[in-house]
């Protein structure tokens, strides 16, 4: 997965409960329930990891191969992309 800044949608409002994240958008009127793995993504987004961090963790904790880490997290910020949710540039544009 290239490096690429994320920015986030600004009027959102998140909570995290247990293992999953809720989202609020009150400018669209929606609302998003991620599930663990969306979860562990979304937060290593709000703290300012490295992608590369996240799919590492994902990785060793579902013990499953770095192809299979890296097409789940692409599907789930593609998902949040075409819901508006994040904007991504790759790094350099």
């Amino acid at each position: 997965m290239k490096p690429m800044a994320i920015g986030l949608k600004p009027q959102l409002s998140w909570r995290k409960l247990d293992r999953r994240i809720v989202v609020l958008d009150p400018a669209g009127g929606n609302h998003y329930l991620f599930n663990e793995l969306g979860g562990k993504v979304w937060m290593g987004m709000v703290q300012g990891r490295p992608m590369e961090h996240t799919i590492r963790a994902i990785m060793r904790e579902y013990a499953v191969s770095r192809d299979r880490a890296e097409r789940d997290v692409e599907a789930f910020l593609a998902g949040l992309e075409a819901e508006r949710i994040i904007v991504r540039e790759k790094e350099g544009e």
